[in-house]
């Protein structure tokens, strides 16, 4: 996957527990998460075998911020950037699918178990 189309959107925590719900874009797309995430900044370190454990943190890191930058790496970990040098990775269960991101226009990618993808591109227009 060469590029998420979620960058330049605002992310808005709508839940943590019992599994982590954004908002991006105001309704343009959904990320959820249910496993382990990192969060780092320059004041806030903190990771967590779900996102409920790190809930404080979370939002303090990306609640009502644009997204600067998002890459999924080969090993299947969901890296999203917002500004002030914040980053959150989301990474791979073994056995779950860990975070998946949706969009109204159809566009759908997942994290499955072990770190592979499935993709969906959007539904093409008339």
């Amino acid at each position: 996957m060469n590029s998420l189309p979620i960058i330049g959107l605002l992310c808005k925590i709508e839940s943590v527990e019992p599994i982590l719900s954004v908002d991006l874009g105001a309704g343009k797309y959904q990320l959820m998460a249910e496993s382990s995430v990192m969060v780092h900044t320059t004041t806030i370190s903190a990771s967590g075998d779900e996102p409920a454990e790190i809930e404080d943190s979370l939002v303090a890191a990306i609640d009502n911020r644009l997204i600067t930058d998002a890459q999924i790496s080969r090993d299947g970990s969901l890296s999203v950037s917002v500004a002030n040098n914040v980053s959150v990775t989301f990474l791979p269960d073994p056995d779950y699918e860990s975070w998946w991101i949706v969009g109204i226009d159809g566009f759908r990618v997942v994290c499955l178990p072990g770190g592979g993808l499935a993709e969906w591109d959007p539904e093409p227009r008339l």
